[in-house]
Formats: C-alpha cells, structure tokens, sequence
C-alpha cells in the first residue's frame, strides 16, 4: 500500500504508476469492474500483434447511475 497526502484521483494514479514495478499497469477506480476474461483477452492481443502499447476495454455500465 502507498501512501501519499490527498492530492486528488489524478496524483495518487500518476503516484502509483511512478512506483510500478512490472510491464503492464492497469488502472481501475473504486467502482470499476473487470470481466473474468479481460486479461486473457487483452494479452492475446498483445500476444497477436507484438507492436501493441495499449489495450483498452469497452465501458459497460451496470448497477444504479
């Protein structure tokens, strides 16, 4: 856990991407949801076409707006 004074949504993302230690960084809020098949899917992908460098999923709402 990181931890950082409250400085809004936008820094403590950034904060957290400055900090990352991997070769892919996924950024999700509070109230987001992935489906079970996002990461096969994405790395697919990326396992297909090589000179991928980002992967982005199409929004579905759900719940109360």
């Amino acid at each position: 856990v990181l931890r950082t004074p409250n400085r809004g949504v936008a820094h403590a993302r950034n904060f957290g991407i400055r900090r990352a230690h991997g070769d892919w960084i996924v950024c999700l809020d509070g109230d987001d949801k992935l489906v079970e098949s996002y990461f096969l899917k994405a790395m697919l992908h990326v396992a297909l076409s090589p000179s991928t460098n980002l992967v982005y999923a199409k929004q579905q709402f759900f719940g109360e707006s």
